[in-house]
């Protein structure tokens, strides 16, 4: 026994000393992490976690008002630019109700008391906005009369323009084109966009009329005033063709000579006014 002994001592000392260097290692290792971590991170991810969770559910919403949803936004499908009137009016109809609004063709009831009259302008001044919304550029210049009127006047006033494209609509449009007069109270543009809604029915109706055509009748627009432009054109149109595009640039231009013309005059008979209430002056003092 004695021969063994020796051995197994020394095997479980060289155990043991490994085990006290594994430890110390181990050791030394949690003091290097203490020392490079600040006390306050040296929390568990679940503590971490807690506190991030209660954090999300006790921060509140910061109220910014009225926003506008999804629902209220305007859809592409919705503006009207001059075809399938038909269409069109359904999707407005069905807009309209889903918002609760008046409807196209509704009348405030006779009999109605001052809060009934009061709610239906409201719903009314509504309606009308969405539908101006609605409308591009030009379809609003077409309903521009009935802006100050009702909602049930401008979709009558688009019917009358968009809904029926028979002869007999065709021929009212072709008279309304004949009887079309520049008025000089309004601008050249606004003029040129009403003969252009015009050309635009009559395109829809199937009824499509030449740009020689066309330049001639929107000469034939213009008032006595503006007989020589009229005259110039009809001694070109023996000569060459004549477009719409070059009437219309033409009528441009002039609107633009005679604005200044009349800003010049207007200076001019200013100075003459100021000459004429000097001299007075002077006369008086001598």
């Amino acid at each position: 026994m004695s021969n063994f002994s020796g051995p197994l001592k020394s095997k479980r000392s060289r155990r043991r000393k490994r085990q006290s260097n594994v430890n110390a290692e181990s050791h030394v290792e949690a003091c290097s992490q203490n020392q490079s971590t600040p006390p306050g991170e040296l929390r568990s991810q679940s503590e971490q976690s807690r506190e991030s969770s209660v954090e999300s559910i006790c921060v509140e919403p910061v109220d910014s008002g009225e926003t506008m949803t999804s629902s209220d936004k305007i859809d592409e499908k919705h503006i009207f630019r001059g075809k399938e009137f038909s269409a069109w009016k359904t999707r407005i109809k069905i807009l309209l109700r889903s918002r609760k609004l008046i409807s196209t063709s509704e009348d405030l009831p006779v009999d109605s008391d001052n809060a009934a009259r009061t709610a239906f302008a409201e719903k009314e001044s509504k309606a009308m906005a969405l539908i101006i919304d609605c409308l591009d550029n030009q379809r609003l210049v077409e309903i521009s009369e009935c802006i100050d009127g009702t909602l049930k006047q401008i979709m009558e006033k688009l019917s009358s323009i968009y809904e029926d494209c028979g002869a007999a609509s065709v021929n009212a449009l072709l008279s309304r084109l004949e009887s079309l007069c520049y008025n000089e109270s309004k601008e050249m543009n606004e003029h040129i966009a009403e003969f252009e809604s015009i050309v635009n029915q009559l395109r829809m109706a199937k009824e499509n009329l030449s740009s020689q055509i066309l330049a001639f009748k929107l000469l034939s627009t213009l008032p006595p005033l503006w007989n020589s432009i009229k005259s110039a054109f009809n001694v070109a149109f023996a000569e060459r063709t004549i477009t719409i595009d070059e009437v219309k640039k033409t009528l441009y231009s002039e609107e633009a000579g005679r604005k200044k013309s009349n800003i010049e005059r207007t200076s001019m008979n200013s100075e003459s006014v100021s000459e004429v209430l000097y001299s007075r002056g002077g006369q008086s003092n001598g």
